[in-house]
């Protein structure tokens, strides 16, 4: 159905740079692997350097994401840290490693 949400993406901006985080979450499962993640990244970092002049762009995922990890890779972001048990999720007792991506204009 045309027009329902199936996610959210946000750009924060950091203080005094040219530089900004992306956070996506794709919720609805059924478009997942369709494009949506990349296409949105695509979008928000258009307007990041149209509208905000971002030179900087950072990201992370759990490192079991792999789908969300090759969003970001396909829109120019390369891995530059690694941080192990730092995710942690309201419904487990686990940590997970996060993987930490960056793309610079």
């Amino acid at each position: 159905q045309q027009g329902l949400p199936v996610g959210v993406i946000s750009l924060a901006f950091f203080p005094m740079e040219d530089a900004a985080d992306i956070s996506i979450i794709i919720g609805e499962k059924n478009y997942w692997g369709k494009g949506v993640a990349s296409s949105s990244i695509k979008e928000i970092v258009s307007y990041g350097i149209d509208h905000h002049d971002v030179t900087t762009f950072y990201a992370g995922c759990d490192k079991r994401n792999i789908g969300s990890r090759r969003a970001f890779e396909k829109n120019g972001f390369v891995e530059f840290d690694h941080l192990p048990n730092s995710i942690k999720y309201v419904d487990e007792d686990k940590l997970y490693d996060k993987v930490r991506l960056r793309k610079t204009i």
